[in-house]
C-alpha cells in the first residue's frame, strides 16, 4: 500500500510540475470575445450525467452562461465573474436546488477565466501553495492545470485550431479529480448546430 501511494505521488509531481508541457511565446485568447454555441458533456463516456447545450455571452467581465437540454429547453442561465461568483439569473427547480448552477459555474471559470503564467514561462504562483501551469502539449492541444505540491488539482486540455482567435478553438475538457465529473465543451455553429471536425475527433 505505501509503494502504491508513493508512486501515484510521483506520477502527481510529475504531472503538477508541467513535464513535457512547452512553454508558449503567445498566450492565446481564452476568454470569448463573441457568443458563442457548445455541446456540453458532463461526465465520462457512458458514465455522463448530462448532455446538453450551452451558450456563453461575454458581457465585460461577467460570462453569461445559458443551459440547454438536448431539445434546446432552456434549463438554467447563470452570470460567472472573474472572481469565480456564480449568480443564478434563472433556473427550473429540479435543477437550482442541486450541485450544478454552482458546479456549472466554477467549472466555466476554471475553463475561461483563470488565467494561466506570462511570458512564454509555464507556471506562475497562484495562492500561497499553489500554481497554475499552461503549455503546450502537442499541436492544437493546450494543457492548463492547478497544482499544490505534488499534487494536480485540476486540468483542463484546450483543442485549438489557431492560437490568435478564439473562434477557432474546437473544444475543451475540464477534469477536476477523483470522483468529480468531467466538463467537456465541443464548438458548435451557432447557425447550424455542426460541431467542428476537429472537436469530432476528440
Amino acid at each position: 500500500m505505501r509503494w502504491c501511494l508513493l508512486l501515484l505521488a510521483l506520477i502527481s509531481q510529475l504531472y503538477g510540475c508541467g513535464a513535457g508541457l512547452q512553454g508558449l511565446a503567445t498566450l492565446p485568447a481564452l476568454h470569448p470575445d463573441r457568443p458563442s454555441l457548445w455541446q456540453v458533456n458532463i461526465g465520462e463516456g457512458e458514465s455522463a450525467v448530462f448532455t446538453g447545450l450551452l451558450v456563453l455571452k461575454p458581457e465585460g467581465d461577467v460570462l453569461r452562461a445559458v443551459l440547454l437540454d438536448s431539445m434546446g429547453i432552456k434549463l438554467l442561465e447563470e452570470k460567472i465573474g472573474r472572481g469565480g461568483e456564480v449568480e443564478i439569473v434563472s433556473g427550473i427547480e429540479a435543477v437550482t436546488s442541486r450541485r450544478l448552477p454552482a458546479f456549472l459555474g466554477e467549472g466555466i471559470h476554471r475553463l475561461f477565466f483563470s488565467p494561466g503564467p506570462q511570458d512564454g514561462k509555464i507556471c506562475r504562483s497562484d495562492g500561497i501553495v499553489a500554481k497554475v501551469c499552461l503549455g503546450e502539449k502537442g499541436v492544437g492541444h493546450l494543457v492548463k492545470l492547478r497544482r499544490t505540491g505534488p499534487f494536480v488539482l485540476w486540468s483542463v486540455d484546450y483543442f485549438i485550431n489557431n492560437y490568435d482567435s478564439f473562434a477557432e478553438m474546437t473544444g475543451a475538457r475540464l477534469d477536476s479529480g477523483w470522483f468529480v465529473p468531467s466538463l467537456h465543451l465541443k464548438k458548435k455553429d451557432m447557425l447550424n448546430g455542426a460541431t467542428g471536425d476537429a472537436a469530432e475527433d476528440q
